[in-house]
């Protein structure tokens, strides 16, 4: 009896080692082999490339309504928010100096024209026979005075009278002469017509009166301030009994259909930056809701710029986005973000950024066949921050090693962390 219990334990035993055997056999077999790494494989995906930076909303139709006269405001005829059509009276000014002047200026203008009017006809029948008569009548005084003047030096010299008399009688017969020579000189001016500078003086009086009247009006035009656009008030600071001076801004007004996004990229970025690229615009203001865009300009030059005092310097490129449809959160002033596609391509064979080494110009990747490491060339495409595009030396599938070790070499045998056979 007590042989055949030590028969039953004995075979026990050995039946429990020969177990432990195979187990640990199968714990080994199955137990991946080599450095453990981590690896992705290759794979088709849309791919993009992305330009992220900010701007600001702004109109591209907006009119800044400023004084462009000094006045006093009696009328704000629209307040902000309301619709407006292009002409319509949004301010009055007040200005009564400027009122007296425009009319001043235009009286001027009428004299002018007047004045050369006259000159242009020449003189009329009746002022000639006028002068006529008055060449005649100073002709018949002379001849009155220097036969007078003969009696008198007569008189004179036989002492009957004072040399004062004898020097009245000079002078008297001096005045006619100038008299008859002045009305011949009328009458032939008359008779002959204006002289061509006489003429060209009345017509230079005539445009100067006419800029000062057009000057005096424009003023005065300015105490009327209207919409130059269809659009609504953006914005309306005027008051009644405030006084305006010239360049004071007033009221802004704008065509919210304008609305568009100026952005400066960095420099870094800009170079692939171009028109029609497709644009997303998020922004706080209007949490989860996207709206869509594109690139209608950039900028032909760079522009470097100190932000702050005392920090650096940097370089940008100015460029505009259009909105592609309505955006009713949108409001002219919010910053937003910006993210520009400037390439793209559908199902491209891609790999991790991480998975991408280079060695004296050439890109390759560490793959992983029948378990080793396999140094592989390979030619690349598009990328991101994220993926880059294969265009030789891999396929679908491939596994590729991220972020390889030195430890890495042709042959190593590896395996994929959390790989279980």
């Amino acid at each position: 009896m007590g042989k055949r219990v030590l028969t039953i334990a004995g075979i026990i035993f050995v039946i429990v080692i020969i177990g432990g055997i195979i187990a640990a056999n199968v714990y080994r077999s199955r137990k991946p082999q080599g450095m453990p790494v981590k690896a992705a494989p290759a794979e088709a995906r849309d791919l993009s490339t992305t330009i992220m930076t900010t701007g600001r909303v702004e109109l591209a139709g907006e009119q800044e309504v400023t004084a462009t006269t000094a006045g006093r405001v009696v009328a704000v005829l629209v307040q902000t928010g309301d619709q407006v059509n292009k002409g319509q009276t949004l301010i009055r000014l007040e200005a009564p100096d400027l009122a007296n002047q425009a009319q001043e200026a235009a009286a001027a203008v009428e004299v002018a024209r007047a004045n050369l009017a006259k000159a242009r006809q020449g003189a009329r029948p009746e002022e000639v026979k006028a002068a006529e008569v008055a060449r005649d009548q100073a002709r018949v005084s002379l001849a009155e005075v220097q036969k007078k003047l003969k009696r008198t030096r007569e008189l004179a010299a036989a002492g009957a009278v004072p040399a004062a008399d004898l020097e009245a009688a000079q002078h008297e017969v001096a005045r006619w002469q100038l008299q008859v020579a002045e009305a011949e000189a009328k009458l032939q001016a008359l008779t002959a017509g204006p002289r061509p500078e006489d003429m060209a003086a009345l017509e230079a009086q005539l445009h100067q009166a006419e800029l000062a009247a057009a000057a005096a009006h424009e003023q005065l035009a300015g105490t009327t301030l209207a919409a130059s656009m269809k659009g609504t008030v953006l914005e309306m600071t005027a008051k009644t009994g405030q006084w305006a001076t010239p360049g004071t801004t007033l009221a802004r007004v704008g065509d919210p259909a304008t609305m568009q996004v100026r952005a400066n990229v960095a420099e870094a970025d800009s170079g692939n930056l171009q028109p029609g690229q497709a644009v997303a615009i998020t922004g706080r203001a209007f949490w989860g809701t996207t709206y869509q865009g594109q690139v209608a300009r950039v900028a032909p030059a760079a522009v470097t710029r100190q932000p702050l005092q005392g920090s650096e310097t940097e370089t940008t490129v100015e460029a505009v986005i259009e909105l592609a449809g309505p955006a009713p959160l949108l409001k002219p002033g919010y910053s937003v973000d910006l993210k520009v596609t400037t390439a793209s391509k559908p199902q491209a064979l891609t790999i991790p950024f991480e998975a991408v080494q280079e060695e004296k110009g050439q890109r390759y990747v560490c793959r992983i066949v029948d378990g080793k490491a396999q140094r592989a060339a390979i030619q690349t495409g598009l990328e991101n921050e994220l993926y880059v595009e294969v265009t030789a030396g891999l396929q679908a599938g491939d596994q590729v090693i991220l972020n390889p070790t030195d430890k890495i070499k042709d042959g190593v045998a590896v395996h994929p962390e959390g790989e279980k056979k």
